[in-house]
């Protein structure tokens, strides 16, 4: 005989009844003390005092008995109904003194009734906005009535005495709402047993407050939050059907969900950390097991927050379009939807940082030149992709990350296990060799081609060295593809100009400028017609244009460039190499908003230092030898398309009959107009050749200002002047007195000290002077001192819109 599988006894597996339930304990403390002679009173101030502006913030029973307890002089009442020794005297004319009554009340329950000191509440505890503190007063306010009860001064019955429904779910619907309930009941069981433990883990000092911290982050702020959660949905549970509002429930605590965020986002971390601290937390593996209890709890947080969504669609499937409040439940599917998302890009970021910092340690550059990952701000995305040339039919594996200001790919060093001899250093497995950079300033096409055949393809167009260059991204599915697209269109939407042309044609990949090689020189790394790979074999076309295979589904996304008509007398006439944006055009930090109900440390700061990228000059505008950095500023002219110049033959750009269009309109609107730009060159000594990753050799910012055409009127005007977004001003208060220092974004700390007291001897003709205290303004107006370069990159982290910064020096003559 096989005998049945027993569930084991553990806390996961155990059921959440309604009694244990705080809305129903709470009324069935509500009831109980009305049959308190005397105590009705109480009962009746609260009720004249509640004034409810919505309907669906119901007196709920929580609220009904926290309001009749915070007073203290209802608890000293109840207390003195017991007859004690000892009771506890209520001055009538001193009714305001809320936080003596408590504290008497306390007192008088600790030396008189005898109750256990860990289970009485404080008088914070009470006074203050949260359940955590709160369900201790129920639970005491409880006990004084059982001990009523035994002295037969209420009946026995009181406790239990509360209306509630018992009935089956009659339809559908009736299900959703009971399964809504019951699963919420026990979601909320589940987490006071998760925080029961971090105490217990807490009062034995197992962990270091530190590694607590990491492990169980804001789970008291969830718990609270889910509870007056949970007792909402209890209040409405228990109406008729058609006066229920759930959709208008989650549209209310749609700010209160945000408390997911951070425990979230921490999740990972959580669970390595168990990992790592299993063998200190067997010591309480009789309340939780550490190998499976611990870490499944861990996970019900973000296992519940997804479910709302789908209970939310279930039970707008059931309700007929023509209740009341039908419409709300939409609503409310998506404030719910809003907070999954914010949830999962919360922890995509925060998951994203390690990503971040595991790259550091493992990404090379060919030329062993430093890759500044910091300066590329923050990773959006990253995922191993099938890398195309346009020029070409071999394609590669690359892990490709995106940053907000480069797309960086990547060969990843496998272990092939060959015998061939080589020259090239060998290096560790897993090692991410850098094989090119695209910034994202310069990329000007963007398009989508998702195939027939299965495969989804990402175009990319970008302009380098004054020749326009594509490559070919595959994805494994549509969805990888969109996501892709997305990220990338949000960051060019949130710095440029956009065109958005559908159905554009595709542009001839044989008109574009071969890519720099991304591959190596072994022949055998390729996925060629000839290798193993039979999933490639016949998806490569010729570089014609065309792909038969091509769903008519492609779209084009096309980024207006300004067209750079340059003074002669600065710099050739010469085509536009594409967005330039200064630094306050960066993607907007959305997420990297302070998030509530957390302090965990903050996301890695993403210096807004900029990358370089490969450009040209025509021959008359710089020569190759020259050393000295040329400033110039341009004037404020809309985004247009490129225009075209016959000195400029070998410029080309996406085609279409509507960018053509375009491009002419914008050329006859912008003829008279003239702009400089802000070069920055390197000596020809200092030229490497170019090798397969990309290196920069010129970088071209455009600055604006609203001034006159031509460049005399410019040094004549009193207009501010941008500064270039790789430089910050620095006001310097010294003594009542603003001196003005532009330095670059990573200037040492020693050397800043250097810049800054030259400034004052020269200013102020004492050249004994020397810098002794440097500090900077917070966002909160105190000062704080800087002692070391980080400190001073944490100072430029609090420049104003036009990279201004406040800094106040101490200097002793």
């Amino acid at each position: 005989m096989i005998d049945s599988p027993v569930a084991a006894d553990s806390i996961t597996n155990k059921q959440a009844t309604q009694e244990a339930s705080i809305y129903h304990t709470c009324r069935s403390v509500l009831n109980a003390l009305g049959y308190v002679k005397g105590f009705e009173k109480y009962l009746e101030e609260t009720d004249q005092e509640e004034e409810f502006t919505d309907t669906t913030m119901a007196s709920d029973p929580l609220t009904k008995l926290w309001n009749v307890c915070k007073p203290g002089r209802s608890l000293c009442f109840l207390f003195n109904v017991l007859k004690p020794d000892t009771p506890i005297i209520v001055n009538p004319a001193t009714p305001n003194q809320t936080k003596a009554h408590i504290y008497h009340f306390i007192i008088a329950c600790r030396n008189q009734l005898h109750f256990p000191e860990e289970s009485l509440f404080t008088v914070t505890e009470l006074s203050q906005n949260d359940t955590n503190g709160f369900v201790k007063v129920v639970n005491t306010v409880k006990r004084i009535l059982e001990l009523l009860i035994e002295q037969g001064v209420i009946p026995k019955h009181a406790l239990t005495e509360v209306e509630t429904s018992n009935e089956s779910p009659k339809d559908q619907r009736d299900n959703v709402v009971y399964e809504l309930v019951s699963t919420e009941r026990k979601y909320i069981q589940d987490l006071e047993a998760l925080q029961n433990y971090m105490r217990e883990v807490q009062a034995q000092e197992i962990l270091s407050p530190d590694t607590m911290h990491f492990l169980f982050g804001n789970l008291n702020a969830l718990v609270d939050f889910q509870r007056r959660f949970l007792v909402q949905v209890e209040a409405h549970a228990a109406r008729p059907a058609k006066e229920q509002r759930f959709g208008h429930l989650f549209i209310q605590f749609e700010e209160g969900f945000t408390v997911y965020e951070p425990f979230c986002a921490n999740f990972q971390i959580a669970q390595d950390l168990v990992i790592q601290e299993a063998h200190k937390l067997q010591k309480l593996a009789n309340i939780m097991s550490p190998t499976y209890e611990l870490p499944a709890m861990l996970i019900k947080p973000i296992q519940r927050v997804c479910k709302y969504p789908l209970l939310l669609q279930q039970l707008i499937k059931s309700t007929p379009d023509d209740w009341p409040y039908s419409e709300e439940n939409k609503e409310g599917l998506e404030a719910i939807q809003r907070v999954t998302k914010k949830v999962n890009e919360t922890k995509r970021i925060q998951e994203n940082s390690l990503v971040v910092e595991d790259l550091k340690k493992k990404i090379v550059v060919e030329d062993g030149s430093e890759c500044l990952l910091d300066k590329y701000g923050q990773l959006l995305l990253h995922d191993k992709l099938i890398l195309q040339k346009a020029d070409s039919d071999h394609v590669k594996e690359m892990v490709v990350f995106l940053f907000e200001k480069v797309i960086l790919l990547c060969k990843e060093v496998k272990d092939t296990n060959k015998n061939s001899i080589s020259i090239k250093k060998k290096r560790k497995e897993g090692t991410l060799i850098v094989r090119g950079k695209i910034l994202m300033s310069r990329i000007e096409h963007v398009k989508v081609s998702s195939a027939q055949t299965g495969l989804y393809i990402l175009h990319i167009s970008w302009t380098e060295k004054d020749v326009g260059q594509t490559v070919l991204l595959k994805c494994r599915n549509d969805e990888l593809l969109q996501q892709w697209l997305n990220a990338i269109v949000g960051i060019k939407e949130s710095t440029s100009k956009i065109d958005i042309l559908p159905n554009t044609p595709q542009t001839p990949l044989t008109e574009l400028n071969p890519l720099q090689d991304y591959y190596d020189d072994d022949e055998d790394d390729y996925y060629n017609h000839n290798t193993n790979h039979p999933e490639q074999h016949d998806d490569h076309q010729p570089m014609d244009g065309s792909y038969p295979y091509l769903r008519n589904r492609s779209y084009s996304y096309q980024y207006n460039r300004m067209p750079h008509h340059l003074p002669h007398e600065h710099m050739a006439r010469k085509q536009s190499l594409g967005n330039l944006s200064s630094s306050n055009n960066l993607p907007p930090r959305h997420f990297m908003n302070g998030i509530p109900g957390m302090t965990l440390p903050p996301l890695p700061r993403s210096p807004t230092h900029p990358s370089i990228s490969n450009a040209s000059t025509s021959s008359s505008s710089l020569s190759s030898s020259t050393t000295s950095t040329d400033m110039y500023v341009s004037h404020s002219l809309p985004y247009s398309p490129p225009t075209s110049h016959p000195s400029s033959p070998n410029n080309h750009t996406p085609s279409g009959a509507l960018w053509q269009r375009r491009q002419q309109q914008q050329q006859q609107q912008q003829e008279s107009k003239d702009e400089t730009m802000y070069i920055r060159s390197r000596t020809s000594s200092n030229t490497r050749p170019r090798n397969n990753s990309i290196n920069s050799s010129v970088e071209l910012l455009s600055i604006s200002s609203n001034i006159s055409t031509t460049p005399s009127s410019k040094r004549n005007s009193n207009s501010s002047q941008e500064i270039p977004e790789n430089y910050i001003k620095i006001k310097t208060h010294y003594n009542g007195s603003i001196y003005v220092v532009v330095v670059p974004l990573t200037i040492e700390f020693g050397e800043l000290k250097k810049k800054i007291e030259n400034k004052l001897r020269l200013c102020i003709q004492e050249s004994a002077i020397s810098v002794s205290v440097l500090k900077y303004e917070d966002e909160d107006g105190d000062l704080v001192t800087m002692n070391s370069t980080d400190d001073v990159q944490m100072g430029f982290e609090t420049k104003g819109p036009n990279n201004v910064v406040n800094f106040h020096v101490t200097a002793v003559c």
